[in-house]
Formats: C-alpha cells, sequence, structure tokens
C-alpha cells in the first residue's frame, strides 16, 4: 500500500482526527515500520509544510517509511509522457510534471514497484480536463487506487467505543 498527501490530510482533518481516533494514529505509526505500507519523501516535504498535528505525526516516523523518489526517474518520465498525451489543458498537464510535487512520483514508484495507492481524489468525469487527479492516472496506468474506506476495510482496521454504557434492562409490567 502506498499513502498519498490526501490520504494524510483527510484522514487528520475530516474522518480520523486525532481527539476522536487516537488509535488510529498509534496503528499507522506501528505500521510504518513494516514493508507494506510506505508512501515517497515528496508527500512528506509537503506535509511539512504546515505546523500542525500532521507534520508533527509524519516526523515521528521512521526513515524507512519514505521511499526516496528520485530513484525512479524513468517511471516518472512514463507518467508524465502518459499525462501529456491524455486530454487535458496545458496548464493541468504542467501543474501535474512540476517535479516538486509528489502526485506524479507517487505514481511513478507506484507503477515501477507495483504499489496500491490509497487516495482520497474522487475518481473524476472523463470530461475533467482542469486538473489530473491520482485515480485518473492510476486507471491510465493499470495502478490499483483504493479509497480510504477500502484501506480501512482491507486492513480490517475496526473502531469502538471504549466505555460503551450497557443497555438498560426492560422490565415487562
Amino acid at each position: 500500500m502506498f499513502i498519498g498527501y490526501k490520504f494524510f490530510l483527510d484522514s487528520s482533518l475530516r474522518y480520523y482526527q486525532n481527539d476522536f481516533f487516537p488509535d488510529f494514529w498509534i496503528w499507522l505509526k506501528i505500521q510504518s515500520n513494516t514493508s507494506h505500507i510506505k508512501t515517497i519523501r515528496k508527500v512528506k516535504q509537503e506535509l511539512l509544510s504546515k505546523k500542525d498535528f500532521i507534520s508533527n505525526f509524519i516526523n515521528e516516523l521512521p526513515l524507512s517509511f519514505f521511499i526516496d523518489d528520485k530513484k525512479y526517474l524513468s517511471s516518472y518520465s512514463q507518467v508524465i509522457q502518459t499525462a501529456q498525451l491524455m486530454n487535458f489543458r496545458q496548464n493541468a498537464k504542467e501543474k501535474f510534471a512540476d517535479a516538486n510535487k509528489a502526485d506524479a512520483w507517487l505514481i511513478a514508484v507506484a507503477l515501477q514497484d507495483n504499489y496500491t495507492i490509497v487516495s482520497n481524489e474522487k475518481i473524476p468525469d472523463k470530461q475533467e480536463r482542469q486538473n489530473i487527479k491520482i485515480p485518473r492516472m492510476c486507471n491510465e496506468l493499470n495502478i490499483e487506487c483504493i479509497n480510504i474506506f477500502d484501506f480501512i476495510k482491507e486492513q480490517k482496521i475496526i473502531f469502538y467505543i471504549k466505555d460503551l454504557p450497557q443497555e438498560p434492562k426492560q422490565t415487562l409490567f
């Protein structure tokens, strides 16, 4: 599994805020020491741009969690060439091809090393020409791309209420 910028952002701000789901973040930190869940250094750089919960969390993860995307220049070129041939506006292609942004690099590493990408970007309509989204590129390059909820299911993560009140006993009169 290969997780992108929006995974971290949406998880921390929308779905699994640390105040309500601290165990999710503990689980993810534990998983960061395994080989099956990773991300790239460019994602780390983008997430460190603000000083908040997620930047602090990212700084606590081991260096081995972040793949050196610079080693994937050949697959990066393939991803960029594929995007250039697709029906997007020129400014969308230029934005996607920005070597300082993570999306194309994330796709390149997934393409070369056969990772599934976890992204919370929506699969855009085929007529969308303004932005190149990760799921659309994954479809084009035959890379599996799942959303955060499918990731949670695949990882068999279950959330529960720790101090669930007991149901009142019903009495029959």
